[in-house]
């Protein structure tokens, strides 16, 4: 069979953006994964726009929070599950799962039965679901495809993951400003159910089984790993930096598009969609980049002009400006976060990778969930500008310091992967593959 024949041939890159998904179980569980993600995306705009509606701009913080949080404090358990457990399983459990709560929250909406603290609960509850979903699908792209594959395979895994920032809110944008918040999650229950209908066919659904320990074990085992590995600490922490003061303006979008902008939720979904559409470019272009030193350099302009559009979007009062902004925003953003996140996959040992997508996910989303919930307060206070555009700045003032200062970092920049023996293999054996 050609995929076994060729799961350990060497890494390479691909020129063809869309070449992993000539397997067929990937491209099945691509196609899930995507609906999930599109649901996801559709799921936070409703919701923040929800409430809106029903409290301004403190209660957009509040449920963003409570959706972001549990990346903060689920992802990682989600990684030690996936390491220990049948993969496909959680995806379906987890999938269900927000399928559920999106169906009733659109069914309470409609009812007009539906007061903040009941939807902060429920997207609470649907961010843990999320949270186990994400790592585990991390964890599940590598035994879809050959070796050579993974960059292909995790670039289309971002670009379903970012580009539904600009299927999921356009999806849903006319509904949210003709009908309000109600429909909006039905349809997001049906994508859920259409998700698990694909990742049903998948065959390929477990990783090799290995010599059991302890849930305790598996944290240490895998905090090891990073304390010993410099560059990819360094890598974290810089994402952790991104993340929150780059990434977490999401709670003020609502109030941008409504003073900022003069706005209505068409304008704030159609915000969100020039996002995802910039994600969606960069996506593809890295789908089919062939050069590693091209890898490097991106990381660095990903980086810096993340900060830069921000910052400038911050500033925009016309609204052709303002969806050219975001739009660079999200192509600069998932330049970032895509390079950043393959370089850690072709490093880590499989048996670890569940545990360190969890930690990856802690550090990037999660932290969100804090920045999320600051700027939502400080926006209603000061204004979505001054939110904005200050952290953005800061982080670029940042980055150039500790790239400066830190030869591995501009080693990386030059290099596109990480030192030699990063990503050594464990000597740790499985006990069989399933």
């Amino acid at each position: 069979m050609e995929h076994q024949r060729n799961r350990d041939t060497p890494p390479r890159l691909r020129a063809n953006p869309l070449s992993s998904l000539r397997y067929r179980d990937n491209r099945v569980f691509w196609f899930g994964t995507t609906l999930s993600s599109i649901g996801q995306a559709a799921f936070l705009v409703s919701s923040s726009w929800f409430a809106f509606r029903l409290g301004g701009s403190g209660a957009v913080g509040i449920v963003t929070f409570a959706t972001m949080l549990p990346l903060f404090l689920a992802t990682l358990l989600g990684g030690l599950l996936a390491d220990r457990a049948d993969r496909r399983l959680l995806v379906l459990c987890t999938e269900a799962a927000q399928g559920v709560i999106a169906l009733v929250i659109g069914v309470q909406a409609m009812r007009d039965a539906m007061p903040l603290p009941e939807l902060v609960v429920l997207v609470f509850a649907s961010g843990i679901a999320r949270a186990i979903e994400q790592p585990t699908v991390q964890t599940v792209l590598p035994g879809l495809v050959p070796r050579g594959e993974l960059l292909n395979i995790f670039s289309l895994n971002n670009l379903a993951t970012r580009g539904s920032r600009f299927a999921g809110p356009a999806l849903v944008a006319t509904l949210l400003a003709s009908r309000g918040a109600g429909p909006a999650f039905l349809v997001i229950a049906a994508l859920y159910l259409l998700a698990i209908g694909q990742v049903l066919r998948v065959s390929v659904a477990r990783q090799a089984a290995l010599a059991p320990i302890s849930l305790v074990e598996q944290i240490k085992e895998g905090g090891r790993y990073i304390r010993d590995q410099g560059a990819i600490a360094l890598l974290l922490g810089v994402i952790v930096l991104h993340c929150m003061l780059t990434m977490a303006f999401d709670a003020t979008l609502p109030l941008f598009a409504s003073q900022n902008l003069r706005g209505d939720g068409a304008i704030y979904s159609s915000l969100i969609s020039a996002m995802g559409l910039g994600s969606i470019v960069a996506a593809l272009i890295l789908a089919g980049m062939h050069s590693r030193r091209q890898r490097g350099a991106l990381l660095f302009v990903g980086g810096i002009g993340s900060g830069v559009a921000t910052a400038l979007m911050a500033v925009m009062m016309n609204n052709v400006l303002a969806l050219t902004s975001i739009f660079i925003v999200g192509a600069m953003t998932t330049l970032f976060m895509t390079l950043a996140n393959t370089m850690m996959q072709e490093a880590v040992p499989d048996y670890l990778r569940g545990r360190i997508s969890g930690i990856f996910l802690m550090s990037a989303s999660g932290v969100m969930s804090f920045g999320n919930l600051g700027m939502g307060y400080l926006a209603a206070r000061i204004g979505a500008p001054l939110a904005m555009g200050p952290p953005a700045v800061i982080f670029i003032v940042l980055l150039l310091v500790i790239s400066g200062i830190r030869p591995v970092l501009r080693r990386l920049y030059r290099e596109g992967m990480l030192p030699a023996g990063e990503g050594a293999e464990s000597s740790r054996t499985a006990v069989g593959a399933i």
